[in-house]
């Protein structure tokens, strides 16, 4: 299968802990929801416009990147913007942003069901999701991936599908990966 789908399309509600917005992207199972918390994953995209505290996920973990922004502190630490960063849904993370507001990326997923990654791409790229879900992100320009054009801020789902992704001049792309154990 191969979905394509823009980040703008996506439905848009209140985190976990209700300090601010978050749209969408996938969930799985497709009937999860993130109220119950009966998902193995979801990917999701916030828009972070102060400084807050995150959700906690006990027995998750989760990916986080900055698409958009200047970046944030979590726990004093910078996070950049197009920099990967892994941690434990369970931690306390308090967020502090560095200048005006940020729209990430997360992935978060339950560790004992599933595994994840999440890369960041130039150039070309052969992407293989023959037992796992891939989930490729135009975060900066255009490129082909396959047949498929794209442009920032749109997502192709990959499953069970090989593709080639080419990414123009400076275009840059998030490439999330999940698998079931």
């Amino acid at each position: 299968m191969i979905k394509k789908l823009k980040l703008s399309e996506c439905t848009e509600g209140l985190w976990k802990n209700g300090q601010g917005k978050t749209r969408q992207v996938a969930i799985y199972p497709h009937e999860a929801t993130l109220a119950e918390n009966n998902f193995l994953w979801r990917l999701s995209s916030a828009t972070i416009l102060s400084d807050n505290t995150f959700s906690s996920f006990p027995g998750f973990d989760r990916w986080l990147i900055v698409w958009k922004g200047d970046g944030l502190f979590l726990n004093g630490k910078k996070l950049g913007s197009h920099s990967p960063i892994h941690f434990q849904g369970e931690e306390d993370i308090r967020c502090t942003l560095i200048n005006d507001q940020v729209v990430d990326l997360g992935l978060i997923y339950d560790r004992e069901k599933c595994t994840a990654d999440l890369k960041v791409h130039t150039g070309t790229l052969d992407v293989v999701a023959v037992s796992e879900t891939v989930f490729v992100f135009l975060a900066r320009g255009s490129g082909m991936v396959g047949k498929h054009e794209m442009h920032e801020g749109d997502f192709l789902i990959l499953e069970n599908k090989s593709i080639h992704l080419e990414l123009a001049g400076e275009a840059l792309a998030y490439v999330f990966s999940i698998k079931h154990s």
